[in-house]
């Protein structure tokens, strides 16, 4: 058999604090390749691998350093829980790897802060929910639901970024002062054709205008090098979301689940904007609506690499469901080490988008990384 590599445990920097140590990582691989498989490791390791494990497994950085000790340390406090080999298996499967890594996180949670996790759910073509918790006395079930990027998202996506990259080829050499600019595209539906994008953006760098507005998209150039193509998220997403409360409260009212309160646990991603969401529960809620559902926690996992130390970190806020079929008891969670609350990451105000967006600038002949801004919502009056 070919020697199991594992590049994600050489990354180490010193200038900071790490919540990890070197040591950590070595043993925290050596369990991973012992509850994942190792067998499964070595037929699967690649360099360019489309699986999200692999492709972080294969990576020397400081993002899959934390994310792959997280995991272990996650793994290791539900290894003897009933069928947690169900979760491993979609842990293996490409497309079912992420969801299966965020029930892995939730149920770690749970456990990490004092409750007991009872099972896990064999999935099905029946409906169940994920896993159940017992916390003193009170038992609740829990559907734990990863939010990823819509089929409306990707197609903007796959417009968005050939275009960027292409309107980076042909302005740059016309625009020495690296004058960035964002374009703002009115309809996911009807994206605009890339040439008539071009076009009007060298129109506008080459006259002394503002901006430039059309029928199906604006531009605005700025002061400094970031390029941006933003979209307004399509209505379908908050058709989507609705969609996958539903499934959870059905699966939370299932017949394996009907004698406990229901927990949905919704994992947001950088792709999401969490405050139409929250909104959208609350609302739906206060309807009498998803009565499966006791209560709605709203996370968002990934890794912090400034002060106080570099980590993983969670910012979660919860929706509690007042008139939800069953009282839900208080069952404590506890994140791994940094967390915070996601309320403060909400935005009010404004129109959420999707958004590409690139940096360039360079000093002589030197590229230099900057910062990219992450606009995830834009004012009304940029859209008419």
């Amino acid at each position: 058999m070919p020697l199991l590599r594992a590049p994600w445990t050489t990354w180490w920097q010193a200038d900071l604090p790490c919540y990890f140590t070197r040591e950590a990582a070595n043993g925290n691989c050596a369990f991973l390749v012992d509850t994942i498989g190792k067998e499964w490791l070595q037929r699967s390791l690649a360099p360019r691998s489309g699986h999200p494990l692999i492709a972080e497994w294969m990576t020397k950085g400081a993002n899959s350093f934390l994310l792959l000790n997280a995991l272990a340390e996650d793994l290791r406090l539900l290894v003897s829980v009933s069928r947690i080999d169900d979760v491993l298996k979609d842990l293996r499967h490409p497309r079912r790897c992420r969801a299966a890594w965020h029930v892995i996180k939730a149920a770690a949670m749970f456990q990490r802060g004092g409750a007991t996790v009872l099972e896990f759910f064999a999935q099905s073509n029946q409906k169940v929910p994920d896993f159940s918790v017992r916390f003193n006395s009170a038992e609740a079930n829990v559907e734990a639901k990863l939010l990823t990027e819509s089929d409306v998202e990707v197609a903007f996506t796959n417009y968005a970024s050939p275009l960027v990259d292409r309107l980076l080829q042909v302005v740059i050499p016309k625009n020495s002062r690296y004058r960035g600019f964002t374009i703002i595209v009115k309809d996911s539906e009807t994206l605009p054709d890339v040439n008539e994008v071009v076009d009007a953006v060298v129109s506008l760098l080459d006259s002394s205008s503002d901006e430039l507005k059309t029928t199906s998209f604006n531009i605005f150039p700025g002061v400094e090098p970031f390029f941006y193509i933003l979209c307004p998220r399509s209505e379908k997403e908050n058709i989507r979301v609705e969609a996958r409360v539903r499934q959870a409260s059905e699966q939370l009212l299932s017949d394996t689940a009907s004698d406990r309160p229901g927990i949905l646990w919704v994992g947001v991603t950088e792709q999401q904007d969490p405050l139409p969401i929250r909104e959208r529960l609350a609302q739906r809620f206060d309807r009498n609506r998803f009565d499966g559902v006791g209560a709605a926690i709203l996370s968002r996992a990934g890794t912090h690499l400034t002060n106080p130390r570099r980590s993983v970190i969670d910012l979660l806020t919860t929706i509690v469901n007042p008139k939800s079929r069953c009282p839900l008891p208080m069952i404590p969670i506890k994140p791994l080490d940094l967390y915070g609350s996601l309320d403060k990451y909400l935005r009010d105000g404004g129109i959420p988008v999707y958004r590409v967006g690139k940096a360039v600038m360079t000093v002589g002949t030197t590229p230099v990384r900057l910062h990219l801004p992450d606009i995830r919502r834009i004012k009304p009056e940029l859209l008419p």
